[in-house]
């Protein structure tokens, strides 16, 4: 679970997906409005596959290219008409420290899914191969903040702060409220004017 928990964060990190869009309310059952392996493809060498050999990750390795993430509903589309079709391309690096497609392409490699099981298989998966429930990724994410920064600073963030990282990053990198909107999935300013903040630094 640590594993796709890696991958998880770093994707949150480069795509400010919501809880919702990765892990399960109580209760609920997996369906197309969380990330499965099905909203995966690859990029690699001009040509986009469904999902990943060995012999094209290595590829990958070695010519770098493109994980090809297509969000899934949310509550801002909840018919996936607006942001469905809007392809978020994460480019492949294994340098960077904050590399969501490496640490997908390793987790793909890694679980080997069967290509007909793609949809039906979640994107980030706990120890038994289900998907999060908010409440066990919430504490776990507020397990890992006390460890590496303490209490009080873990009681200021939430699994939300990934997509208030990723407004803050783009606006400190002079990206237009147009663009942080588009790629931060939101309908209108609103929720960008409270969550895109100038940080000390660009300050």
């Amino acid at each position: 679970r640590y594993s796709s928990l890696l991958a998880m964060f770093h994707t949150l990190a480069q795509t400010g997906m919501r809880k919702a869009e990765v892990s399960l309310p109580p209760k609920a059952k997996f369906d197309k409005s969380r990330l499965s392996m099905l909203n995966v493809k690859w990029r690699i060498g001009g040509m986009v596959y469904n999902y990943l050999t060995p012999e094209l990750h290595e590829e990958l390795t070695r010519k770098g290219g493109y994980a090809l993430l297509r969000p899934p509903p949310s509550k801002a589309d909840p018919f996936s008409l607006h942001w469905g079709p809007c392809t978020i391309y994460l480019r492949y690096s294994a340098l960077e420290p904050i590399n969501a497609a490496r640490e997908l392409a390793r987790e793909e490699i890694r679980r080997a899914v069967d290509p007909a099981k793609r949809e039906s298989a979640p994107l980030f998966i706990t120890h038994d191969g289900s998907a999060w429930r908010h409440g066990d990724l919430a504490h776990i994410f507020q397990a890992l903040i006390v460890a590496v920064r303490g209490l009080e600073r873990a009681k200021s963030v939430s699994m939300h702060s990934w997509r208030v990282y990723l407004a803050c990053a783009l606006l400190s990198q002079g990206a237009s409220f147009a663009t942080i909107q588009a790629m931060l999935r939101w309908r209108s300013e609103d929720a960008l004017r409270i969550y895109a903040r100038m940080n000390d630094f660009k300050y």
